[in-house]
C-alpha cells in the first residue's frame, strides 16, 4: 500500500512537458514584439512632435523679432521725423544714399559656407530710450542711430549647438551676434521696389498713386520684387516691403539615431514673409505679384 501512494503522487506532480514549455515561450516573444513595437512607435511620435515643435516655436521667434525690426527701419523719436536727417551716407555700412535706412547684400559664414543675405537696418533712438532693440535691450546712452544686422552664420564655443548654423543680430554698432535660433541654414531678402521712375532724388516717404491719393511719383507702391542681387542704388530709398525667406532644416527628414533620411521628407522648409517698412505699412504696400 506504501508502493502505490508514492506513485499517484508523483503522477499527480508531473510537471509542463517540453512542447508546452516551448509554445509558452513562442507567445510570450510574439507579445514582447508588440510591446516593444508600440513603445518605438510611441517614442517616435514623441520625437516627432517635439521636433515639431520646436520648428515652429524657432520660426515664430525669427520671424517676430525680424518683423519687429524691419518695421523700426526709420524710426526716429521726433514726431515730426526731423530725425531723418541723422540717417547720412555711410559707404562703409552699406548706405550710399542719404536718407537710406535698409541696405543687404550677400553673405558668406566666417568658414567661407554662402547662406544667403546679410540685412542690415537704420533708426534712431532717444536719450533712455525704451524702443527694444534685437537683442531685447534698450538704449541707455545718448540719443544716436543705431544700426542692426541680421545674417547667418556658424555657432563657435563647445556646447551642444557649436558648428551648427544659426540666425544671428549685431544689436548696435561695436556689439556682439546674439544667437536668435539654430538650425537655420539660409536667410534671403526680395524688396517691393518702383522700379518705374526710382531717382536718387526721390524722398524714402515718396508716395506713388494709390487708392488713396492720385499724386504720381515714385515710392510706394511698389510694383516689383527685386533679390538683393538685382538692386540698384537708386532702389534702396524706395523700398516698400521686404519679403524675408527663412530656410530650416527639416526635424522629420533625419532625426537623432535614424540613419537614413525618412522617405517623402524635404531636408529643408522655407518660411516666407512680407513685411512692410515703418511708414509704407497697408494695403498698398505692393501690388506686384507675389512670386
Amino acid at each position: 500500500m506504501k508502493h502505490e501512494r508514492t506513485t499517484l503522487r508523483r503522477a499527480t506532480e508531473r510537471g509542463y512537458s517540453l512542447t508546452e514549455v516551448m509554445v509558452a515561450i513562442t507567445l510570450s516573444v510574439f507579445l514582447l514584439m508588440g510591446l516593444f513595437s508600440i513603445l518605438q512607435q510611441t517614442r517616435k511620435t514623441s520625437t516627432t512632435t517635439t521636433g515639431l515643435s520646436q520648428l515652429q516655436d524657432d520660426e515664430r521667434v525669427a520671424m517676430t523679432i525680424i518683423t519687429d525690426t524691419i518695421q523700426a527701419a526709420g524710426y526716429v523719436p521726433e514726431a515730426n521725423g526731423s530725425g531723418e536727417s541723422q540717417f547720412v551716407v555711410d559707404t562703409g555700412g552699406g548706405f550710399a544714399t542719404q536718407g537710406q535706412i535698409i541696405s543687404a547684400r550677400a553673405y558668406s559664414t566666417s568658414n567661407g559656407v554662402a547662406t544667403g543675405d546679410r540685412l542690415t537696418m537704420r533708426y534712431v533712438l532717444g536719450t533712455n530710450d525704451t524702443t527694444l532693440m534685437c537683442d531685447g535691450e534698450q538704449n541707455t546712452g545718448a540719443e544716436n542711430v543705431f544700426k542692426e544686422i541680421f545674417e547667418i552664420d556658424v555657432a563657435t564655443g563647445t556646447g551642444p549647438n557649436a558648428g551648427s548654423y544659426q540666425l544671428v543680430c549685431v544689436p548696435a554698432d561695436g556689439k556682439a551676434a546674439v544667437p536668435i535660433v539654430n538650425n537655420v541654414v539660409s536667410l534671403t531678402f526680395q524688396f517691393g521696389v518702383n522700379s518705374t521712375a526710382a531717382t536718387s532724388s526721390t524722398p524714402s516717404n515718396q508716395v506713388g498713386p494709390t487708392s488713396l491719393s492720385s499724386t504720381t511719383g515714385s515710392g510706394c507702391p511698389g510694383d516689383s520684387w527685386v533679390a538683393t542681387a538685382g538692386m540698384q542704388p537708386n532702389d534702396w530709398t524706395n523700398v516698400c516691403a521686404v519679403k524675408v525667406d527663412l530656410v530650416f532644416i527639416n526635424p522629420l527628414y533625419k532625426p537623432a539615431g535614424q540613419p537614413q533620411p525618412t522617405p517623402g521628407q524635404n531636408q529643408y522648409i522655407t518660411f516666407e514673409r512680407v513685411i512692410g517698412l515703418l511708414n509704407k505699412a497697408g494695403v498698398n504696400v505692393t501690388n506686384s505679384t507675389q512670386t
